[in-house]
């Protein structure tokens, strides 16, 4: 995932524009972002919507470049250990660097190179002398070649800023080799847990190094225009938006991987039609997504392409189009008709096939014919007799001649004068009519029933030969001539074959069946059957199937070759198009979607391009203004000086950004713009590649810088404006400001300039043949001899004691004509610096002023300095001591820093 908190685009992710989604899209994923996921959602707004309008451009004026800052708090260095690097062997203790203006000087040779790089490999895991330098010769550079075998190479530091306080520990694995393409493997702690390589410039210093080295100095200047980028490439952050514009494009031929879900096949076809077709174009492109306006394109087309005048609806046309084309495979494979299936497998045919309904048909002839033998056994029980006095008995209440009397004669007996019809005589008469009735419907149900189950015989031997016709003779199959369809032939025949052998017992089941529906056929005997040839009937689904997936691919290899005729192609095509109109509507709608879309896009690429060239602008101007600044505070050249950065429009694959350092040329007379490189001394071009590192840290927002001999190529007058200028710009942006320097001359330069702040710390940096590199306490200020001539007089060495006793009498009385003294007074030369000189031009006069009571003990503390260098012995050390107490309240006396 990208930084936004430094990218230039994090101000477009605010905008009420489709920009904003396609650059959170951009930002969120690390390398393998496409375009695709933002245009198809663009293209559904659109297709879902017609009523919204494109939003192709965005206000670039309108964005503040600025805004964005890195997010990271100011950082000071508090300390640095390092641990058998380069010229460092073991430190007793770490160096301490807490102070605002912190120098460290020392002859050449003395290890502040390594110290410096000490810093970078920390920062780094590399170092760029090493990169720049030959392989060979820097083979094996970062370990201190005199590393014992039981200690590792590791630099430790600690950082603070207002987040809290981070301990950082890069410990090497491998150095250097010979090669030039090795680079030294190390790893990176922070308060003891292992973290990425980068992390510490990452977390701490926007992922650039605030650290300025000799071999860097120039190369702002004397790299490529399109390598100076590189430089500034955390600052520009361009590479986003570039990526970007060149990432957010879909072209014509784009357009194609786009497709509809669900869809895009027909859009396809619809164009291969269109280019097939004789008559005038026009009306196919006002089709629009219109159903009547495309029923009357397609119908245009058949009646006018395949000669089917007037062919009425288009359901009327395909069907007229399919029968056609049926007729021409059919031409070139008579046998395609009979082998053709009548149906396919649909709902419908599912129902039939599916045993349930069919097995309940069953079970109704089971029950209806239980009934019937029982009540056939029932009837047996009547007589003849009995049966025709029950008919009498109804036929008797049918006209009424039977009275409601419990007894009564009978009318057919009034011979009789005895009742002869009782009620148990009538009721019994009665259940040998209903009986025969119940014998009547039982006898009807049983019918019903077994026509039932004979329809469903019939059923299913139809669906059957529906979906899988009856095999042909090998005479109907050798009667044709398949020529190039022989491969499809023969797999159609053993398929046709093979599913009719599987259904050979269903085939022999239903024959069986079906010869039995006129006979009065048991259930005992139709049952066993009829199960079993449902049984078989369970494979019908499957077979046909096959068989349907085998014909299609048959019919479509004939529909292959009978394409060969261009008009059965072209009629082919249409019925495709026309069975699928619902899609093609659908796809012409999501093609004007697309197109719309496209043309957004294009429009904010537009903007990008815009906007891209507006932030670089802005940059330019910022970085111009800062280097602008540091270069006058540096240098008052007249004939040849800073003029701007320029940045021409980039051009070409990937809009390569190129900043170009120009320089002018004034005569007085006129004025001229070249290239800084050409014209510039080698002085000029340091200043110009510290202005660089300046204004690129203040833009970062760092908070602390290193700078190793930064003053190289300059001359004494440009000593002095570093010192006080230069340096007071960076404390006063409250940068903590570590500069390394072998220049004494430069070193007591800062010393005289900033000699009242507080927060000033002097290092002295030496190197001994047995113990390496060592960082002592500097001996410029006041207070730093002092304590050293305490240290020596505890020593015994009172002679060194007293030199220092006098070296800090000398820097206190500079330090007071530096600030009360005349103007005319020259810290720098050697004559006024002794303590005899400065007390006779005026360090008295400000002592009578400041501190009178004073004047008699400094002049007699000032000869026990000198009696150690004649025949007289020094003083001893109570004086030692008491002339450090004296003098070391002065300082806030005569209200100076030291």
């Amino acid at each position: 995932m990208r930084n936004l908190d430094i990218s230039p685009l994090s101000p477009l992710c605010g905008l009420q524009h489709p920009v904003a989604k396609l650059v959170e899209g951009f930002i969120s994923v690390q390398d393998n972002w496409k375009v695709d996921e933002y245009f198809r959602d663009r293209t559904t707004v659109f297709y879902d919507n017609t009523n919204v309008s494109i939003e192709g451009t965005f206000a670039v004026d309108e964005i503040d470049f600025n805004s964005q800052r890195p997010s990271t708090s100011p950082v000071r260095l508090l300390s640095l250990k390092p641990n058998y690097f380069r010229g460092f062997r073991r430190l007793d203790s770490a160096i301490d660097l807490d102070g605002n203006l912190v120098v460290v000087d020392g002859r050449n040779s003395s290890g502040k190179t390594s110290l410096a790089e000490a810093i970078e490999w920390l920062l780094t895991g590399q170092l760029v002398r090493r990169k720049l330098g030959d392989a060979k010769e820097l083979a094996d550079c970062v370990a201190n070649r005199f590393r014992p075998e039981d200690e590792k190479t590791w630099v430790e530091a600690t950082f603070t800023n207002s987040e809290g306080c981070y301990c950082f520990k890069r410990e090497l694995l491998a150095d250097y080799n010979s090669t030039n393409s090795s680079l030294c493997s190390s790893q990176l702690y922070l308060n003891s847990e292992l973290v990425s390589n980068d992390c510490l410039v990452s977390k701490l210093f926007s992922s650039v190094p605030p650290l300025l080295m000799q071999h860097t100095i120039q190369r702002f200047v004397h790299d490529s225009p399109s390598k100076r980028r590189d430089y500034f490439e955390r600052l520009l952050k361009i590479d986003d938006v570039t990526e970007l514009i060149s990432r957010a494009v879909v072209g014509d031929d784009g357009l194609r991987n786009f497709q509809r879900e669900g869809g895009g096949n027909l859009i396809i076809r619809w164009s291969e039609l269109k280019e097939m077709i004789n008559f005038d174009s026009s009306l196919l492109n006002a089709t629009q997504e219109k159903s009547d306006a495309l029923d009357d394109v397609l119908k245009t087309i058949a009646d006018e392409e395949f000669l089917m005048l007037d062919s009425g609806e288009l359901s009327s046309a395909i069907a007229a189009v399919q029968e056609i084309q049926q007729r021409a495979r059919g031409t070139t494979f008579p046998l395609l008709e009979r082998l053709r299936p009548q149906r396919s497998i649909d709902i419908s045919a599912q129902n039939i096939l599916s045993t349930d309904e069919h097995r309940t048909r069953m079970e109704k002839l089971q029950n209806s014919e239980s009934k019937l033998r029982t009540l056939q056994s029932s009837e047996a029980t009547i007589s003849e007799a009995e049966s025709a006095i029950s008919q009498a008995l109804e036929e008797l209440k049918a006209a009424g001649l039977l009275e409601d009397a419990p007894e009564q004669i009978c009318p057919l007996c009034e011979y009789q004068k005895t009742p002869t019809l009782t009620s148990a005589r009538i009721s019994t008469i009665s259940q040998w009519s209903k009986v025969r009735e119940a014998l009547s419907s039982a006898e009807l149900e049983f019918q019903t029933a077994q026509k039932q189950v004979f329809q469903a015989i019939a059923e299913l031997g139809k669906i059957r030969s529906q979906l899988i016709p009856n095999p042909l003779s090998e005479d109907d199959w050798n009667s044709v001539e398949a020529n190039q369809l022989n491969p499809q032939v023969e797999q159609l025949k053993a398929v046709h074959a093979n599913v009719n052998k599987e259904l050979a017992r269903f085939d022999k089941l239903h024959l069986e069946l079906s010869n039995q529906r006129n006979m009065d056929t048991p259930y005992s005997l139709l049952c066993p059957k009829f199960d079993a040839l449902l049984d078989s009937s369970q494979d019908i689904e499957q077979r046909a199937r096959e068989y349907a997936d085998s014909f299609g691919a048959f019919e479509d290899a004939l529909s292959e070759i009978a394409k060969s005729d261009q008009e059965y192609a072209k009629r082919e095509l249409w019925l495709e198009v026309a069975d699928g109109k619902a899609d093609l509507l659908l796809d012409l709608r999501w093609e004007k979607a697309k197109k719309r879309a496209q043309r957004e896009l294009e429009g904010i690429r537009d903007s990008l391009i815009q906007y891209r060239h507006e932030y670089l602008e802005s940059k330019r101007a910022e970085f111009n203004k800062l280097m602008t600044n540091i270069w006058s505070t540096l240098r008052e050249d007249r004939f040849s000086s800073f003029k701007q950065l320029a940045i021409p429009t980039p051009r070409g694959k990937g809009y390569p950004v190129k900043i170009e350092v120009k320089a002018q040329l004034d005569d007085g007379n006129r004025q001229h713009e070249v290239d800084a490189l050409s014209v510039m001394s080698e002085s000029q071009i340091n200043v110009i590649g510290i202005a660089a590192f300046i204004a690129r840290s203040e833009i970062l927002g760092h908070g602390c810088l290193v700078m190793d001999d930064p003053v190289q190529s300059m001359d004494d007058e440009h000593f002095r404006t570093f010192a006080n200028g230069l340096l007071n710009h960076l404390l006063g942006y409250q940068f903590q400001t570590i500069i390394l320097t072998h220049n004494d001359l430069f070193a007591r330069d800062i010393s005289h300039s900033h000699c009242d702040k507080e927060d000033y710390v002097t290092l002295k940096i030496v190197h001994s043949r047995r113990d390496g590199i060592k960082i002592t306490q500097g001996n410029r200020r006041v207070a730093e001899r002092l304590k050293i001539a305490e240290r020596l007089g505890e020593d015994g060495q009172l002679k060194e004691a007293w030199k220092f006793v006098r070296l800090a009498i000398e820097r206190l009385y500079t330090v007071v004509m530096i600030k009360h003294g005349p103007d005319s007074f020259d810290p720098r030369s050697f004559k006024s610096q002794t303590a005899e000189s400065m007390w006779k031009s005026g360090v008295s006069e400000i002592f009578e002023k400041l501190v009178p009571c004073c004047v008699s003990e400094m002049d007699e503390i000032l000869g026990f300095t000198a009696a150690g260098a004649h025949d007289t012995p020094e003083r001893g050390k109570t004086d030692l001591q008491q002339s450090v107490n004296f003098i070391r309240p002065l300082l806030s006396e005569l209200r100076v820093g030291g």
